[in-house]
């Protein structure tokens, strides 16, 4: 089936991803409301079909439902680091010419609310005090859940990380067809790393990185279950890999590093063998 959407119709009780170590948890029904609702909320702000929305949400629920609210009415969506400081943020967000940005608390950004103000976008905001800014979660919270009536397939807009000057954005063309077609990117990760609706990807990288991006759209598009680290912690991704019986996951080199300085009897505590 190769989209949310249709796992979401065929079993939406089932789990879709779970947070940890807070234990929140969306379903693919839930999920397929929340991703409508951002969808309808995308719209009211007045965005349509190749206009520009950016992200900058910590690892929560939300990014997801964001992310594929603009997939389903054919936005670009930009991912922004969270740590990005709001000069940097800035310049991402004209240069891609992002009419709506949604940043969260725990975003270096969000500690200077009063300089977002200067981001010649509309700002969202979730969980950061304040009434300057659009409240995303209550505006979300006002929208149908059914599907808007004008659906597209939207894409993402990557940025490389700026190490040979500014970052520089990777602009392609907004794909044709249903916006529920399934993604030959997708489809393709899938069928390469074995990604059917029994496996469970365990991502504790931050959801704005490239990659981290593409396997959670893999997992739930292939209707698969998706575990989000909130922050990386190595003992609660080990017991995550025993509670949830992982199979797959996505690593940096820094994280092992982490994970070799537990002691040895916490290495050796966990049950791994379906990863």
């Amino acid at each position: 089936m190769y989209h949310v959407s249709r796992f979401a119709a065929a079993a939406p009780d089932r789990i879709a991803a779970t947070f940890i170590p807070s234990g929140r948890t969306v379903t693919f029904g839930a999920l397929e409301a929340q991703a409508n609702q951002a969808a309808n909320a995308l719209r009211a702000l007045g965005l349509k079909r190749g206009d520009c929305v950016g992200i900058s949400i910590v690892n929560r629920p939300e990014f997801l439902s964001a992310m594929l609210g603009a997939q389903r009415i054919g936005l670009y969506y930009v991912l922004l680091s969270t740590k990005l400081s709001v000069d940097d943020l800035a310049y991402v967000v004209g240069d891609s010419k992002a009419k709506v940005v949604i940043v969260s608390a725990g975003c270096f950004a969000a500690e200077t609310p009063e300089a977002l103000a200067g981001l010649g976008a509309k700002v969202c905001v979730l969980d950061i005090p304040g009434d300057q800014f659009e409240d995303w979660a209550g505006l979300v919270a006002a929208q149908p859940a059914t599907l808007p009536a004008d659906v597209s397939r939207g894409r993402d807009l990557l940025y490389s990380s700026g190490s040979t000057g500014r970052p520089k954005g990777i602009l392609k063309a907004l794909p044709e067809g249903a916006f529920d077609a399934p993604d030959p990117v997708n489809m393709g990760g899938a069928a390469a790393y074995g990604f059917g609706a029994g496996a469970v990807m365990l991502s504790p990288c931050p959801l704005y990185h490239a990659a981290p991006h593409r396997f959670a759209n893999i997992t739930l598009h292939a209707g698969a279950m998706l575990v989000v680290a909130e922050p990386f912690d190595p003992e609660t991704c080990l017991e995550a890999i025993q509670a949830y019986g992982v199979t797959h996951s996505l690593w940096v080199p820094t994280m092992f590093h982490r994970m070799l300085q537990l002691p040895e009897a916490v290495r050796g505590a966990y049950e791994l063998s379906t990863h």
